[in-house]
Formats: structure tokens, sequence, C-alpha cells
């Protein structure tokens, strides 16, 4: 929200101080609309990405290539926080193809639009497609940043999730695993994505069926922490969700069916 208030803020400065250029003003309405998709406002960033995809004055002319392709990338995220994963792919298909035009193969614009890609693959139900983008993701994230950095390790989580959909679990479970340790090291204990981290790290566990260690894993997760990670998120429903499957395999079955029986209700309450 204080994002958002402070490019509301710019967007008016630049109107009066330099209402002619066009390539800032899309800057910043694009940096408005990731805001407000962030804030879970997805029906504000569609309008404002198509805004800048309609042609005059934002053309590609006056802002370039690669700003275009951001507000497709914007447009395709808006529409599948809005539950239309199908409809958004083709928009992240052109958005990476046009920031590999206008920036390179290992831009981070084109990693990020890339990254956008294979996540909606999976929420159309292609998880092989999806294993296949994030694989060659964190490879560039790699080359681009080094395995160290923490752009990368979030996209190692991302490849976690890859795996784990397409069956690898144990692949999973040392990528999240890697991802922990990593973030521990460069974001520290208050990072939203170090929760993000180890929540998938903690069903990787479970699906492996080391009980123990996951529960012992999910109790370091901050729930506010893991909605902040995402635009999409339901922190306390998720890791309610993730606890409740952990004490079932434990064999703690009504303190599991508790646990599941609210993690309904807080999703519910999210959705």
């Amino acid at each position: 929200q204080e994002a958002l208030e402070a490019y509301r803020a710019a967007e008016r400065m630049q109107q009066v101080v330099r209402p002619d250029d066009i390539a800032l003003s899309a800057h910043i309405r694009l940096t408005i609309g990731g805001a407000e998709l962030r804030l879970r406002n997805p029906e504000a960033a569609e309008a404002i990405a198509r805004e800048v995809l309609a042609g005059e004055p934002y053309t590609e002319q006056n802002v370039g290539l690669s700003a275009l392709a951001t507000a497709r990338r914007l447009l395709g995220d808006s529409l599948r926080n809005q539950g239309r994963p199908a409809d958004a792919i083709p928009h992240l298909e052109r958005a990476v193809a046009e920031q590999e035009q206008a920036r390179g193969p290992d831009d981070q614009s084109t990693i990020a639009a890339m990254s956008s890609l294979g996540y909606l693959y999976s929420l159309t139900g292609d998880e092989a497609r999806r294993a296949e983008l994030q694989r060659e993701v964190y490879a560039r994230s790699v080359r681009r940043w080094g395995a160290d950095n923490q752009y990368t390790l979030i996209e190692l989580i991302n490849l976690g999730d890859a795996e784990r959909d397409v069956g690898n679990t144990e692949r999973a479970r040392e990528h999240f695993a890697a991802a922990v340790a990593g973030l521990e090291q460069v974001a520290g204990p208050d990072s939203t994505v170090l929760h993000a981290a180890r929540f998938s790290y903690a069903g990787a566990l479970a699906d492996t069926r080391r009980y123990e260690e996951a529960l012992a894993v999910a109790r370091q997760v901050d729930p506010a922490k893991l909605a902040a990670s995402s635009s999409d998120a339901s922190g306390h429903g998720k890791l309610a969700e993730l606890r409740g499957q952990i004490l079932l395999g434990l064999g703690l079955e009504a303190e599991g069916q508790a646990e599941l029986e609210r993690a309904g209700q807080l999703l519910a309450e999210s959705s």
C-alpha cells in the first residue's frame, strides 16, 4: 500500500514536471498496476495493462518494445489472478518473445516473464511444460546472477515446485532445502521469500514421509509472511492445510482433521 501511494505521487509529479515523457508515464503506470496486483486488485491491474497496450500515446516508438512486453506480462498475471490462466498464456508467450528481442534471453524481464508463463501452464494442468520452462528459467538465472543470488534462489523454489508437480519428489526436496539454506544467508529471517521456501520445503518433506522434519519446518513459517510472498496467497489457510496433512501423516487423526477443517474455513474466507 505504501508503494502504491508513492507510485501515485510520482505520477502526479510526472504530469507536472515531465508531462511529455511518455516512456516515463508508461513505466509509472505499470508500477502502479503491479502494486494493484499485489494488493489483490487484478481488475485494476488489467485496466492499466490494457491502457498501455491500446496504442497512442503508448506506442512502441514512444515507450519501447520492452515496456509493451511488461504490460503484456501484467495483463497475463492479472487474468491469472482472476481465474483465467488459459486466456493469459498467449499474452505471456508474446511477452517472453518480445523481451528476448528487446533485452536478450538472460535479462531479468525475460526471465520473469518466462517464470510467469510456466506458472500459467501449471494452472492449466500442463505440469510437464511448466517444468521444462522452469528448468530453463533457473539455468538463465544462474547465468545472470549466480547460484547464491536471492532472485536465483526464488527461481530455485519455483523449480522445486515444478519438479514436485511432475513427481520428482526427492529432487524437489533437495531444491527446497538448498533454497532455504541460501535464503537464510542472503535474505535474513524476516524475508517473505524465506517463509515461502520453508512452506514448500515442509510440503516436500511430507511428500517423502519425513513428517517429524516437516512439522518442525512448518512451525518456522509465519503465515502473514507467507501470504505476503505472493499476490494470490492465503497464508493462514495454506499453512493450516499443510499442518493438517502432516499431522495425519504422523497418525494424529483428530488433530489433523481439526486443522484441515480450520484450513477450509480460512481458505473460503480468503477466496
